[in-house]
């Protein structure tokens, strides 16, 4: 069967194949489409392959190994149920001198959020109430409140309504933060 029109299933069909990346079965099926001599997909995949040829002109130096697999993983959408927040997604936002946040994952429905905290050295953060349950991982570095101090690795529990003392770091540090209602 020929196509009429070019739509962008096909372009995407004749992008992929150009590059050797439809899987095998897929890539059978689009060789005996064009087989059949249909004109449109013959020349979207013949601008795609003499494209995808120019490529390796416009690289300065060879691409690393496994490159890629790991753009195509990037591109793949979270499976249902997951959600992922990649590496250059969020940005950390100032919340007090010092101090810098990234949200790893917004509020939900039950309340749940993640967050990472930097502190440079010597950085303060004020008393503090928790509305919610809060867990904090040390990833890195030194976190200090009262005479309690933690380091990399270490792990507490803050309750709900609880009240946190001043916070402040020494050497600097990297926190992990889950906040939730349970």
């Amino acid at each position: 069967m020929w196509h009429n029109a070019i739509t962008d299933e096909i372009r995407e069909a004749a992008c992929l194949y150009a590059l050797g990346s439809l899987p095998p079965e897929e890539a059978r099926r689009f060789e005996e489409h064009l087989a059949t001599g249909c004109p449109l997909c013959g020349e979207e995949t013949r601008f795609f392959q003499e494209t995808t040829a120019l490529l390796p002109a416009a690289v300065a130096r060879p691409a690393p190994p496994g490159l890629k697999d790991r753009l195509f993983e990037r591109l793949a959408p979270a499976p249902p149920g997951l959600h992922v927040t990649w590496k250059g997604e969020a940005a950390w936002k100032p919340i007090a001198e010092g101090v810098f946040l990234r949200r790893l994952l917004a509020e939900r429905a039950d309340g749940e959020t993640a967050f990472l905290v930097r502190m440079q050295p010597g950085a303060k953060f004020p008393e503090h109430p928790h509305p919610k349950v809060e867990h904090c991982y040390v990833l890195e570095g030194d976190i200090r409140s009262g005479r309690l101090v933690m380091r990399s690795g270490d792990y507490q529990v803050a309750d709900q309504s609880s009240t946190h003392a001043p916070t402040w770091t020494e050497n600097g540090c990297l926190l992990l933060i889950v906040e939730s209602h349970r």
